[in-house]
C-alpha cells in the first residue's frame, strides 16, 4: 500500500520532533555553570539600581598586560580584545600533565630560556587570584590545587602545544600545566598591532631574568585627561542589601560621615570621599575557605544584588584576611584613588558577610573636551628617579603599573582620570609623584 504525502509530511515532523527533544535533553545534562553553587543563602533580595551588568568570569580574571617576550626586542599590550583573543585560545583544554615547583622561581623557569625565538608569553595580574578560578574561566576542567594562587602567567609555545606555568607573587611556586591546544593557533591570535615597546626592570634577586622581570611600556602613552559624568549609588539600597531590609537601623551623623547600625553590624558611608564600609559584629573568617571558594562566595553575592560593573576586575585575594578584591579598570587600565573609591572588597565567614567596602560612583556618559595630554616620564627615567630615591628601596618594588587617578568633582557630579605611573610598594599600591618619590 502506497504512502500518502501527508503521512509522509507527519512522519518527517514527528522525526523532527524527536531529534529535537533528544538535542535539548542533551544540552540540559550537558550544561555546565560558570561556578559552583553556593551552600550558604546570604542574600537579602534587595537589589541596587542602575544599569550593573555582571562581567564574566573571563572578564572579571583578565589580566592587566601581555608580553611577548623576545631576546632583542619585548612587546606588549593592555588592550583588552587583544588579550581576550589570546587567552581565549585555552578555552575547553584537555591535560596532558601537570607539576608544581617550590623554590626560586629563577631556577625553575631557566629551562624556558629561548634560543632567539620568541616562544614565551606573560600575562600579569594586579594582584594574586585563584589558579582555579582561573582554570574554570576557560572551561579547562582541571583539579588545581585549592589553595594556590599567581599573579603571572607564562604561556610557553615552543612546543607543538601549550604549557602554562602559573607563578606566585613570592616567586617561590609555580604550577606547570601542559595543555592539548596548539601553540600555532595561540600565537596566530597575537596581534602584533596592538604591541607596543616594553621593557624589563630588575629590582631584586627575585626578578633576575626575563621570565621574573618587571615589565612596563617603555615610553608612556595615554589619552590624557579625561572626565565621566558620575552616578552615585543609592545608600539606602546599600544598606538594604547588607542589613538583610532592616528597618529599625539606628543612624547617627559625624561630620561627612553617616553611621548605621544595628545589633549584627555597623556601615560608614563618607559623603567627602563617597565610600562605604560594612562590618559585621559577630561572624567569624571561615580558616577552611579555599581563594576559590572566597571568590565564588564573592562573585554569587554580588551577582545577587547587582552590585558589579562591566569595568569590574577580580585583582587580588589576601591569603590571611580571606578578602577577595576588586577593581575598576578604564579604557585597559587599572583606576586608583588614595580612597579607595574604585574598589570592592569583600570577606567572608561560614554564614555571614564580614565586610564589604565598595566606592559609591559609579560612570555615566564622557564629558565632550578637547584632548588634555599628560607628559610622563618613561620607563627609564622613572627607574632611575625610583633608584636614586632616598625614601624608597628599590628592591621592595613589586610591580610597576601605567594606571588612571580618579578624582571626585563633588560640586559639579563628575570624575576626573589622570595618567600617571602606580608602583606597588612593600604590597601598597602607591602614586609617583614628580619630585621622584611616592605616594
Amino acid at each position: 500500500m502506497q504512502t500518502s504525502p501527508l503521512e509522509i509530511l507527519k512522519i518527517i515532523i514527528l522525526t523532527v520532533l524527536v531529534i529535537s527533544s533528544m538535542y535539548l535533553t542533551f544540552l540540559i545534562w550537558s550544561f555546565k555553570p560558570e561556578f559552583k553553587p553556593i551552600e550558604t543563602e546570604i542574600h537579602s533580595g534587595f537589589v541596587l539600581d542602575g544599569d550593573h551588568k555582571k562581567p564574566t568570569i573571563r572578564q572579571l580574571t583578565l589580566p592587566y598586560q601581555m608580553i611577548e617576550i623576545s631576546p632583542t626586542n619585548s612587546k606588549g599590550t593592555t588592550k583588552k580584545k587583544s588579550l581576550q583573543n589570546t587567552l581565549n585560545t585555552l578555552n575547553q583544554s584537555k591535560e596532558i600533565q601537570h607539576k608544581e615547583f617550590n623554590g626560586n622561581a629563577n631556577v625553575a623557569l631557566h629551562s624556558l630560556d629561548s634560543s632567539g625565538a620568541v616562544d614565551n608569553y606573560i600575562y600579569d595580574f594586579l594582584g594574586e587570584i585563584s589558579i582555579q578560578t582561573f582554570l574554570n574561566a576557560y572551561n579547562i576542567e582541571i583539579e588545581a590545587p585549592v589553595n594556590e594562587v599567581f599573579d603571572r602567567l607564562i604561556v610557553n609555545t615552543n612546543a607543538n602545544h601549550l604549557y602554562l606555568y602559573f607563578m606566585n607573587q613570592e616567586r617561590d611556586y609555580i604550577y606547570m600545566l601542559e595543555i592539548d591546544q596548539s601553540s600555532k593557533t595561540f600565537k596566530n591570535n597575537v596581534s602584533k598591532e596592538a604591541l607596543k615597546n616594553y621593557s624589563a626592570i630588575i629590582t631584586n634577586e627575585f626578578s633576575i631574568n626575563n621570565k621574573t622581570a618587571l615589565y612596563a611600556p617603555t615610553e608612556v602613552s595615554t589619552e590624557g585627561r579625561f572626565k565621566y559624568i558620575t552616578e552615585v549609588i543609592n545608600v539606602n539600597q546599600l544598606n538594604n542589601v547588607v542589613f538583610m531590609g532592616d528597618v529599625g537601623l539606628s543612624k547617627v551623623r559625624d561630620g561627612d560621615v553617616i553611621k548605621y547600625h544595628n545589633a549584627e553590624g555597623i556601615a560608614q558611608m563618607n559623603q567627602d570621599t563617597m565610600y562605604y564600609q560594612y562590618t559585621h559584629f559577630k561572624g567569624e573568617i571561615d580558616e577552611s575557605m579555599s581563594p576559590q571558594e572566597a571568590f565564588n562566595r564573592a562573585n554569587d553575592y554580588l551577582t545577587s544584588h547587582n552590585g558589579y560593573s562591566q569595568l569590574s576586575r577580580y585583582t587580588g585575594y589576601d591569603e590571611d584576611t580571606k578578602e577577595v578584591q576588586f577593581r575598576s579598570f578604564v579604557k585597559g587600565l587599572p583606576i586608583f584613588n588614595m580612597n579607595n573609591i574604585s574598589r570592592m572588597d569583600l570577606t567572608f565567614g561560614k554564614d555571614d558577610i564580614l565586610s564589604y567596602s565598595r566606592g559609591l560612583i559609579t560612570l555615566g556618559a564622557t564629558v565632550p573636551s578637547k584632548s588634555d595630554p599628560v607628559d610622563l616620564i618613561n620607563l627609564e627615567e622613572l627607574r632611575h628617579e625610583l633608584a636614586k630615591s632616598k625614601s624608597i628601596e628599590l628592591t621592595k618594588v613589586e610591580k610597576i603599573v601605567i594606571g588612571y587617578n580618579i578624582t571626585y568633582n563633588k560640586g559639579v557630579n563628575t570624575v576626573e582620570f589622570e595618567p600617571n605611573w602606580f608602583i606597588l610598594y612593600e604590597g601598597e599600591w602607591k602614586q609617583y609623584d614628580a619630585q621622584g618619590g611616592i605616594k
